[in-house]
């Protein structure tokens, strides 16, 4: 599995390529990108082809990352059949409202860990009615269930943001914030926020507000680019840019396979944001 950008592609990771190559950085592949990459390849004895495929950005300095995510629905991984040079990162379900913890946690992260996979976790809020509405207890269990505090070299703990009070958007928000807020006066870090599209406009109601200050993991699928797939998502929701992008539910990722798990979420880290989504 491999990412690529060529002619035709539009967005932030061609953006990155066009200052790499000292050119108008505008985020649309056109012929003069086209020119370049072929430039380059020639100048630096690879494949021209006018696609930046692993080879000619790995040159160039550019890095975009394999990670997965997994919860007890991935059953029980084998970490040490995963090679750490397939999958760079991973991102494990901790906690889910309050007084519940993935059954798989503590599995997944010593897994990770063991087997120099860098892993995170993520915490499934609820901010809906019937659940805790308590995002400073939601908090405490996340810290309780990660293990009692986040070790340095970890990646930053996500919050999962898919559920809320419909049409009441500055509650969801706020909710969001306090959550937020709450984890970095626990542990100085500032955590990702995972979303999509169809969250933002339906439970934000577009106005994400401070949120964009904290990075963004978004969820926008798309077909394997061997498929026609894309280089970025459609949408950054708001975000000025995209430091994670789930770009599948139906990865098929080597030595997961092994371990029964056919098909996994994928996702692509732009390799230049890797050092801010690390615990330091």
């Amino acid at each position: 599995m491999s990412y690529y950008i060529q002619k035709g592609d539009k967005g932030q990771e061609v953006r990155r390529l066009q200052k790499k190559l000292s050119i108008t950085a505008d985020g649309d592949f056109g012929p003069k990108t086209d020119t370049a990459v072929k430039l380059y390849q020639t100048q630096n004895s690879l494949i021209v082809d006018g696609i930046a495929g692993s080879n000619t950005l790995e040159s160039l300095g550019i890095s975009v990352l394999l990670g997965v995510d997994v919860s007890h629905w991935n059953g029980n991984v084998r970490w040490g059949d995963v090679n750490p040079n397939d999958v760079s990162f991973v991102w494990a379900k901790i906690s889910q409202g309050v007084d519940y913890t993935d059954p798989n946690a503590h599995q997944n992260l010593v897994g990770c860990r063991d087997n120099n996979i860098r892993v995170g976790g993520y915490h499934f809020p609820s901010p809906h009615i019937g659940g805790s509405n308590d995002p400073k207890l939601e908090v405490q269990d996340f810290l309780k269930y990660y293990g009692g505090c986040i070790p340095s070299g970890d990646m930053l703990p996500v919050l999962d943001l898919e559920a809320g009070i419909k049409g009441d958007p500055n509650h969801n928000r706020q909710w969001a914030l306090e959550w937020l807020d709450e984890l970095e006066n626990e542990t100085g870090l500032r955590a990702i926020v995972y979303t999509a599209k169809w969250y933002v406009y339906g439970f934000l109601k577009n106005d994400v507000g401070r949120l964009k200050d904290y990075p963004l993991w978004v969820a926008d699928y798309t077909k394997p680019q061997k498929d026609g797939g894309r280089c970025d998502p459609d949408s950054t929701c708001g975000w000025d840019e995209w430091s994670v992008w789930q770009w599948s539910s139906k990865g098929k990722v080597k030595g997961l396979q092994s371990t029964g798990i056919r098909k996994c979420d994928v996702n692509w880290l732009a390799g230049e944001k890797l050092q801010d989504l690390i615990v330091p």
